[in-house]
C-alpha cells in the first residue's frame, strides 16, 4: 500500500490505495474481482518483487495471459452477480434475464470462431456447471414451472 501511496506511476497517482482481493468460493464473481484487482496493481507488485521487498515469485507472461482469459470469460457472470446483489433496488425481476444472458455468453464464447481455445475450454466447463444448476430447455430457453425446482448447488 505504501508503494501505491508513493507511486509516480500514473495508474496510481492520486487514486485510492487498493489491496489484493482474495477469491471466495461462494461468490461467483469474486474470481473476476480478484483478477481485475491484481491486474490493476500489477505494476506495484512487480516493483516490490523486483526490489526484493517481498518474498515471492512474480507471475510469468503465460500466467498473466491465463488470468486475462479467465477474467474475460467471467465478465458477464461478474456483472450480473454484482447487479443481483444490489440492496437499494429490486433485483428479482432481473433474475430470469440474468440467467439467460449469462448462459448465452458462455454459449457464444464456445461457438465464436475467434474465441481462443483456453477461453472456449473454460466456457465449456462453466456452461456445464451452469446447466446442472438451472436446467435450461432447448436453446437455453427458460421455462416457467408451476412448482419450484432447483438444480445442483443452488442452495435449496
Amino acid at each position: 500500500m505504501d508503494v501505491q501511496r508513493n507511486a509516480v506511476i500514473s495508474n496510481y497517482t492520486g487514486n485510492i490505495v487498493k489491496v489484493i482481493i482474495q477469491d471466495v468460493r461462494t461468490r461467483w464473481w469474486s474470481t473476476y474481482r480478484m483478477i481485475e484487482r491484481i491486474e490493476y496493481i500489477a505494476e506495484n507488485l512487480g516493483s516490490l518483487i523486483g526490489a526484493r521487498l517481498v518474498d515471492c515469485k512474480g507471475l510469468s507472461v503465460d500466467d498473466w495471459a491465463i488470468l486475462a482469459h479467465i477474467r474475460i470469460t467471467q465478465s458477464t457472470m461478474a456483472r450480473w452477480q454484482m447487479i443481483l446483489e444490489g440492496q437499494n433496488y429490486v433485483t428479482s425481476s432481473l433474475v430470469v434475464f440474468a440467467v439467460w444472458q449469462i448462459r448465452r455468453s458462455y454459449v457464444t464464447m464456445i461457438e465464436e470462431e475467434m474465441t481462443l481455445e483456453p477461453d472456449r475450454n473454460l466456457a465449456k466447463v462453466l456452461l456445464a456447471d451452469f446447466d446442472q444448476r438451472y436446467h435450461p430447455e432447448v436453446d437455453g430457453m427458460i421455462m416457467y414451472m408451476s412448482k419450484a425446482t432447483t438444480g445442483r448447488g443452488t442452495g435449496m
